[in-house]
């Protein structure tokens, strides 16, 4: 869980910083990679051939468990993006 935790962490710093300016080529390629990965862990499948449709059904799947992971943990998300405003930052006005 605790590797979930900093990945999720990375991915809302990722999400804020993307919601305050634009990023650059390196930064908007880390951040896909970042939530790929974050996705990945919302899946039980290993991950399927790029390029086929497997592999689309498998993502949106994966990013459904993870929204519903964060429908099912308010609280934990709210604390996860208001570290990311802070640590950018602003003050979690939340």
């Amino acid at each position: 869980m605790i590797d979930l935790l900093r990945l999720l962490s990375l991915y809302y710093l990722c999400d804020e910083t993307a919601a305050r300016r634009v990023l650059d080529a390196a930064e908007a390629e880390g951040c896909v990679a970042l939530y790929e990965s974050v996705k990945q862990r919302f899946s039980d499948a290993p991950p399927a051939p790029e390029g086929r449709a497997e592999q689309v059904e498998q993502r949106r799947a994966a990013y459904r468990g993870f929204k519903a992971w964060e429908a099912g943990n308010p609280e934990l998300v709210q604390e996860l993006r208001g570290a990311a405003r802070t640590r950018l930052g602003s003050p979690d006005l939340s």
